[in-house]
């Protein structure tokens, strides 16, 4: 139902089944592929570490997500369309990005936000990643609301002040049912 929904936004692709998500996150890296859909968040569980673990070490960035709902409507699954560069699919929805920093304290969180806040995004959300994740303490996944907001100065912000952050992604969530 993911990839039913992500060819909406991008035409022309086709559908390529790999045996597990390594494959199809290895298949995109090597070029392949041009896509993977991965399962990032789901309901019951929150966020989904070992697929993030994934992403990171094939490289890839979050450019869609989409959250799609079980049969029976209990509970949903948040899937992400990567792909190999942080590029911007045009799509309705709300726009986010996605970053992991390394903090060396975490106070240094309380300055993200209001720095956020300054230039127009929004905090949504922020994960505190586990040792075996982030490889140190302090180890943050945030994600923010970008709609209106002076990206450009927010970003340079976050080059100026945090040098080692990782973009996970910039990406639009889109609605299943539009």
């Amino acid at each position: 139902r993911a990839f039913e929904y992500f060819a909406k936004f991008v035409p022309g692709v086709l559908a390529e089944y790999e045996e597990d998500f390594k494959s199809a996150c290895e298949s995109v890296a090597n070029g392949e592929s041009t896509y993977a859909i991965v399962p990032i968040e789901n309901s019951l569980d929150g966020r989904l570490n070992s697929f993030y673990r994934l992403i990171e070490k094939y490289a890839l960035f979050v450019v869609l997500t989409a959250e799609i709902p079980s049969d029976d409507y209990e509970n949903s699954t948040k899937f992400a369309l990567v792909y190999k560069n942080p590029d911007i699919i045009e799509a309705d929805g709300k726009e986010f990005f996605e970053c992991k920093l390394i903090l060396s304290r975490q106070s240094e969180l309380g300055n993200i936000i209001l720095a956020a806040d300054y230039f127009g995004a929004e905090v949504c959300k922020v994960y505190s990643l586990p040792l075996s994740f982030g490889g140190r303490e302090n180890s943050f996944d945030i994600i923010f609301s970008t709609e209106g907001a002076d990206i450009a100065g927010f970003f340079c912000y976050l080059f100026l002040e945090y040098p080692h952050f990782n973009t996970v992604g910039f990406y639009t969530s889109v609605e299943e049912y539009q």
